[in-house]
Parts: C-alpha cells; structure tokens; sequence
C-alpha cells in the first residue's frame, strides 16, 4: 500500500507542476513546443469539457484565460482539479487504502452496491462521500455480492482521463475467485466467449454468440478436489463476466447465487477483487493496490 501523502512538486521530461488550493499549475521550460491543446488532448480527453472549461475561464495562461492554440513555452498553465465537497456525516467506515489529490482506492464490502440503483439503501459511493465530505465518482463497478477494491476519481476535470485509461486498458483489475472442483495447479487458459442477456432470467447473463466480445485470463493458483483458486485478469468488463466464464467452464464461484452451488464450508461468495495497478498520469510512477480476502476465504490462501 502507497502513502496517501503527495509531494508538492512533481518533474515530468518537459514541465514541472504544483498544487494551489483547487488548481493543479503547469510550468514549461522555454523550449516547450506544446500548445494549450497538447494539454488538454493528453490530460482532458473530453472535448465537452474541454470547451466547458475554455468558456468559463477556468484555465488560465500565465494568469489570463487560456486559448487553445497559444503556446506554452516559459509560461505557467493552471487547470482546476474540480473537486466538490459535501456534508461530512458519521456512518459506517470505508477502507481506504490509497489516496492522493486525483483519486481514491477503497475497499467494497460484498452486499454493498458501489452505485445506487434508485433506491434508498446505502451505497459505497454515498458512505465514502460522508466520510471524506467529498463528491466522488466510481471509474467502475463491482457486482453486490463481490468485494473488493473500487476506484473513485476526486477530480471532475480528470474523470474523463481515468475512464480512458480503464477503456484502454491501463488501469488492472486483478481478481481471487473460489471455484468448485479441480482445475489443476498452475494452469493457465483463457476465456473468450462473448457475453449477453439472459432471455429467460433478467438478472443474469450467458455465454452468447451475439453477446458482447469478453476476455479473461485466468491462472489456478492451487487445486484441490474440494474446490480451486483462480487468479483472474479482466481485458474487458462485462456484467458477471468472471462468474459467467468460470460457470461455463465447468467451475462455477463458490455460492454464487446465480451461477454455482452452496458451498456451506465458506461464507459468501468466493470472488475477490483484490489488486489494481495503473500508471499514475501524474505522479509517473506505477502504483500497486492490493488487499487480499481475510477471513475464512484468507485462510485458505
């Protein structure tokens, strides 16, 4: 686990940049060939924003409303982090695990949604806003009955960054899954098939030629005839992707609900996920978060 501390200066090839209150400020050296739209281009992939910013006057060159074509070269350019705050309330704890001024990590409990689905009930999401008094905006989802770590951008104006690089890939969602039987260890394989809609059950999902394309890869990490670990990396990220591939394989998650078998030695269902990686676009550093199953799952490990 990294520290939730971030130096005040960093040094990229060709800037340096500072935080200031809400704005995050851009320094070039004066052989800089970069344009304000460079900028925005690798660190606002989002041309609504883009203009939104521009109209309200909300990045600024050398102090002055920006301009997309001016360029950069011994100036300063200052680009709000767009973080919104929230009443501060006293619930129950989330688990946070990394934090830095552009994104957290927290740990979802299973049961919990991290969204709401119009309903009332609490929401990882809403629990976290409480705790930290922030508004906060989840990169991606977890099924209700998986735990594990979600990924929340604190920025509005980097959102857009944060769902690309999950789009492309650069963001890992590494899982631990429990399946039924023996698959044998240290072998690897990969599953393929495209995922859809069940037909005849709304709640679920099935391998299906019309179905979206789906890819995981997976690893035994030990095998007994009891039941099996598998190290599953997403490529994509379809609803149940995970629980649909290891069902139609042959070895379906231990007390999965909708896809397995009650497995009464373990409590809850055996999906864990437990590590993320991504290259940090601003600290330029690979950050690593972990957090593997306690428990009667962890003991098995």
């Amino acid at each position: 686990m990294r520290s939730d501390k971030l130096p005040v200066l960093f040094y990229t090839v060709d800037m340096n940049y500072r935080l200031e209150e809400d704005s995050i400020i851009l320094s070039f050296p004066e052989d800089s060939s970069e344009t304000v739209q460079d900028v925005l281009e690798r660190y606002v992939p989002s041309r609504k924003l883009q203009h939104s910013l521009l109209q309200e006057k909300k990045i600024l060159l050398a102090g002055s409303p920006a301009r997309r074509q001016d360029l950069l070269a011994g100036k300063e350019l200052s680009l709000p982090l767009g973080r919104s705050e929230c009443d501060k309330k006293e619930g129950k704890k989330v688990e946070i695990l990394y934090r830095d001024p552009f994104c957290i990590i927290a740990w979802k409990k299973a049961g919990l949604l991290v969204h709401s689905d119009g309903g009332k009930e609490k929401t990882l999401t809403s629990l976290l806003e409480a705790q930290r008094g922030e508004k906060l905006q989840a990169i991606h989802r977890l099924d209700k009955e998986t735990a594990g770590l979600v990924f929340f951008s604190r920025s509005s104006t980097f959102q857009p960054l944060f769902d690309q690089m999950l789009e492309k890939k650069k963001i890992s969602r590494e899982y631990l899954a429990f399946v039924s039987g023996r698959v044998g260890q240290g072998k690897e394989f990969v599953a393929e098939e495209a995922i859809g809609r069940d037909r005849h059950d709304s709640k679920k999902r099935r391998v299906s030629e019309s179905g979206q394309p789906a890819r995981t890869v997976f690893t035994c990490l030990s095998s007994s005839d009891r039941f099996s670990i598998l190290h599953c990396r997403l490529d994509t990220g379809r609803t149940h992707q995970i629980r649909v591939h290891c069902a139609y394989h042959g070895h379906p998650i231990l007390n999965d609900e909708l896809y397995g078998k009650p497995f009464p030695e373990l409590p809850g269902m055996g999906l864990f996920a437990y590590r993320l990686r991504f290259f940090h676009p601003f600290l330029e550093k690979e950050i690593v978060v972990e957090k593997k199953p306690g428990g009667a799952y962890g003991e098995q490990l």
